[in-house]
């Protein structure tokens, strides 16, 4: 009487619970390829009897790229308490909801014997959708093994390279390096080697690429000099004379030379040939003025920056440094 009529629906809901399992069907996660449909990041099943698929990169050399992803996981009693796939860096991560989409359910019925009486499907898996991604892996290759080649005659232990397409701006190739092996991230990834990594006085985790902090370069040059052509400072057609060098004397203690060098003496150069050669000592003296050049001065040369989208971390701050001169590292 107490066990099935006082508590008989209690005990009736507990023993359903026993019997009625539930089942996450775990979808493939869209595949990456390059442009010329290679894989970069697929779903591999080491058996058919594999719940989870293990998500695989191509390695060595796309790991800031492609990222990694972390995997459904379980509870000491076996129940998914994460049951998806999520993209934890890179492009896993960037396009999560293009690559993944939802796992599916079923509800088995078992009987004391263990033995399934019925199954019931509670939601169907939907996969995800493949990425084509602009990237030439090859030629993603090719940049690595060249900079390491350079790493070993300059003694570098570190760099980055980008290959843009000057068509259309797709990226043919991004390398960080060190790079790291993303596979390291599967299900059952042996701790310790993690933990080196994320350790490593390298940095390898670091994407160079897209996270490191650089001068601006020559890539400052051609904005400069539509400034000073805006700005009505010089005709594109006067020469300037280019000796590989320039010095500029402090404003206050002519005893004091700031020298400022270029990659090489160009000789006299217009505009045109100025940009042409990249000629360093041309834009000093058209940024900062020099002689009886007039310059475009910070503030100019600042609000032109802005205008073409690049930030309001420019050269300014050297040229404070140097008196109101503007240097363009090469």
């Amino acid at each position: 009487f107490s066990l099935q009529v006082q508590k008989g629906e209690a005990y009736f809901n507990r023993s359903q619970n026993n019997v009625l399992e539930k089942v996450i069907l775990f979808t493939g996660r869209g595949i990456i390829y390059d442009r010329n449909k290679k894989e970069l990041a697929w779903n591999k099943r080491e058996t058919e009897e594999t719940l989870v698929p293990t998500r695989t990169y191509l390695s060595p050399g796309f790991s800031h790229i492609l990222g990694y992803v972390s995997y459904p996981t379980q509870d000491k009693s076996g129940k998914y308490w994460q049951g998806e796939f999520i993209g934890k860096d890179g492009l896993e991560k960037q396009y999560q909801d293009i690559l993944h989409k939802s796992s599916g359910k079923i509800k088995i019925e078992r009987d004391a014997m263990a033995r399934v009486v019925s199954k019931e499907v509670i939601s169907l898996p939907e996969s995800g959708k493949n990425l084509v991604l602009y990237l030439d892996s090859e030629l993603q290759k090719k940049i690595i093994e060249e900079m390491e080649k350079s790493f070993e005659t300059v003694g570098a232990k570190s760099g980055a390279a980008v290959a843009i397409d000057p068509r259309n701006g797709g990226v043919l190739a991004l390398v960080s390096l060190p790079g790291f092996d993303n596979n390291i991230f599967n299900r059952g990834a042996d701790q310790k080697i993690i933990n080196e990594l994320l350790q490593d006085k390298n940095y390898s985790l670091f994407n160079r690429a897209i996270s490191g902090q650089y001068p601006i370069g020559s890539t400052i040059k051609p904005f400069e000099a539509i400034a000073a052509l805006e700005e009505k400072i010089i005709s594109p057609d006067k020469k300037i004379y280019d000796p590989g060098f320039i010095e500029i004397p402090h404003r206050y203690n002519p005893q004091i030379v700031y020298r400022f060098e270029g990659v090489t003496p160009h000789g006299w150069v217009d505009m045109r040939q100025a940009l042409a050669v990249s000629s360093n000592i041309y834009l000093y003296t058209i940024g900062g003025g020099y002689k009886d050049q007039k310059g475009l001065g910070p503030t100019l040369i600042k609000k032109y920056l802005e205008l073409f989208g690049l930030g309001k971390k420019t050269n300014i701050d050297l040229a404070n440094e140097a008196e109101g001169f503007i240097p363009s590292p090469a």
